[in-house]
Parts: structure tokens; C-alpha cells; sequence
């Protein structure tokens, strides 16, 4: 099947295999969805996008990566959430969410800030707090209430943020994660608070809907997870999840000595190979020759565009085109084809 065929998870059947990375635009007011958000992702569904994933947005208010992320911490965030997605369905596309928690990678003064640990990502950021049995427990909870809300703000699937360093990944990284109870110390225990959470969700996002996880599965340090702890976490979860989501860094701050495109593709395809689920891939894949290769000689399913489409909206179009695919374009878009 091409990249501009249909594919179908779970009850979700999405038009092309083209998905919109989630990616924070730092546009919310005190949490809510506003007229930028509807425009930008809007966009992206007129633009052809088969899913999109709803950057980060936060399970509670200290669990925000900056004052300007999306809210979904009470029921008050649900009505500007679904007026989002009735628009990307009206437009031809599916719409996913990612629910997230910073962690110790919050920026925001006044709050308390929380990690599996002590030791703060930088000297930038504030020293967290080490969370107690107890409050992890309170931190799963909110994590399926958030999927409840979700729910009924009509998204299509759920993304779990346990990538780039944030509060899932604290618990999944060695490098962060230096604890002595049942969520540390072991890499069984250091997957339990995201199996933990993974159950919670299911509780609430029953298995007829499609449920992703977003991981890193390179933290460039030595002593980090590879794609093969990745895994490992994954096949922890296996039964109740549908896909992984492989990306990369963020757990320290240090950057990748080379990033070019598709530098991320061996670890989306490791982790599928080691898992037998399917993993969508991403990292500069948006040449039409690459996402090619990748969806036909790796065999990815889904393939996730993210900084190209900042840039440029209509980026599945530009593709269709180059792949000289035979699709329907919206009018009067069509027009404009050469």
C-alpha cells in the first residue's frame, strides 16, 4: 500500500499515512485553545495531513512545559479542545492529542516542580521535587481523567508523551532515574510508572480507540536507553497499545553530534522489528524520496512530518505532487497544480 492509501487503526481510518508531529506553538492563555490554534491546525487538515497529533498539552497545571501550553487539567478546557477537532474532521482529516507532563523540564515560576528525582535538568531550570509513591499515584490518575476529557472532546486517538525528557521519560532514563523503591533501580521498575499510566488511560479510552506512546530511543549519552530498553518498555505495554511514536533526545542537555534526514528511522525500525508493533517514524522525512523508502523498504506505516510543516502547510500536497500520487485536492487548490 502508498503513502497516499488508506490505513486503518483501531476504529480510526485515516485517508494517507502522513501524520502532523505534535510540536508546542507557546499560544495558550492560562491553558485554553484560542483562534491560533484553530487556525494552525486548520491548516494543516486543508493542507492534506492525514492525522494530526495536538502538541503537548498538559494532564495538570504544573505539568505544563511553559505557561503557554495547552491545558486539558479540567473540564473547562474541553469545549475550545472539541471546537479543534469538529474543524479538522469537517476538513477531511483525524486528530490525536498528546498528553503530557513536563516534569523537571517545567519553566514556570511559582509552581512546584516534580521528577522521579532531585537534580535539575540545568542550571536554568528549578530543582524539582521527588515525587512519592503517593504522588505518582495522583499523577496516573490525572493522566486518565485527561483521557476522559479527551474523550469527550471527540479526538480520534491518544498520544502519551514519554519522550524528549519530560516526566514519563525521568522515570524511563537511567540518567534521571536513581531510585531505590519499586519505580527504580531496575528496568522493569523504571517502566512501571508509564505501564501504570498506560492501564489508567485504558480504564477511560476503551480498546476500540487507537492508543500511541512517544518515546526517545536515543538519549546520546552511553549510559542511556537505546532503542533496545525502548523496547523493552514497549513490549511492557504491548497489549494495550497500538503504535510507538520514535523520536529522540531531551532526557539531558546534550545535543545529537549529527542530526540529518532520516537519523532517526534505524530506531523506529529496531523498535518495531524487537516489538512486532507498528512504529511511526520521524526526523526530517519530508523529501518525497525519503518517506518513500521508509514507508516501502522499512516498512514504516505512518510517516510524521514536523518543522516541514511549520513552514509549509500544504507540505503533503508538495508530496502528492512529487509522487505524481492521484489524489483529491481541496478547491481551489487544485488550481494551482502545474
Amino acid at each position: 500500500m502508498g503513502l497516499f492509501d488508506s490505513y486503518k487503526v483501531k476504529n480510526m481510518e485515516l485517508k494517507n499515512r502522513f501524520v502532523m508531529a505534535p510540536m508546542c506553538i507557546d499560544a495558550a492563555i492560562d491553558g485554553f485553545a484560542n483562534a491560533t490554534h484553530f487556525v494552525h491546525y486548520g491548516a494543516r487538515a486543508q493542507g492534506g495531513v492525514g492525522l494530526i497529533i495536538l502538541e503537548a498539552t498538559a494532564v495538570a497545571q504544573n505539568s505544563r512545559i511553559t505557561e503557554y501550553d495547552l491545558g486539558i487539567w479540567d473540564d473547562k478546557f474541553i469545549d475550545g479542545l472539541k471546537q479543534i477537532v469538529d474543524y479538522v474532521h469537517s476538513l477531511g482529516a483525524k486528530i490525536g492529542i498528546q498528553l503530557a507532563h513536563a516534569g523537571r523540564k517545567a519553566e514556570l515560576p511559582g509552581e512546584t516542580i516534580v521528577s522521579a528525582g532531585s537534580v535539575a535538568f540545568s542550571e536554568r531550570y528549578q530543582a524539582p521535587h521527588e515525587l512519592t509513591i503517593e504522588e505518582i499515584h495522583q499523577i496516573t490518575e490525572q493522566f486518565a481523567q485527561a483521557a476522559l476529557r479527551a474523550k469527550k472532546a471527540g479526538f480520534d486517538v491518544i498520544e502519551i508523551h514519554a519522550a524528549h525528557g519530560y516526566l514519563i521519560n525521568q522515570f524511563l532514563s537511567p540518567l534521571t532515574n536513581e531510585r531505590e523503591d519499586v519505580y527504580g533501580s531496575t528496568l522493569e521498575n523504571r517502566g512501571r510508572f508509564l505501564a501504570e499510566i498506560v492501564q489508567a488511560v485504558r480504564r477511560v479510552w476503551t480498546y476500540e480507540y487507537p492508543l500511541f506512546v512517544r518515546f526517545s530511543a536515543k538519549e546520546f549519552d552511553i549510559q542511556g536507553n537505546t532503542a533496545k530498553e525502548i523496547a523493552h518498555y514497549t513490549n511492557m505495554i504491548i497489549e494495550h497499545i497500538d503504535m510507538t511514536h520514535i523520536s529522540s533526545g531531551g532526557v539531558i542537555n546534550r545535543k545529537p553530534d549529527k542530526v540529518f534526514p532520516g537519523y532517526q528511522l534505524n530506531d523506529a525500525v529496531t523498535v518495531q522489528h524487537l516489538t512486532g508493533k507498528p512504529a511511526i517514524a520521524v526526523g526530517m522525512l519530508d523529501s518525497a524520496d525519503l518517506a518513500l523508502y521508509a514507508h516501502e523498504e522499512l516498512e514504516i506505516e505512518l510517516i510524521a512530518l514536523g518543522r516541514g510543516l511549520l513552514l509549509n502547510p500544504n507540505l503533503v500536497f508538495e508530496l502528492a505532487g512529487e509522487m505524481d500520487a492521484d489524489i483529491e485536492y481541496p478547491y481551489p487548490y487544485g488550481r494551482a497544480r502545474k
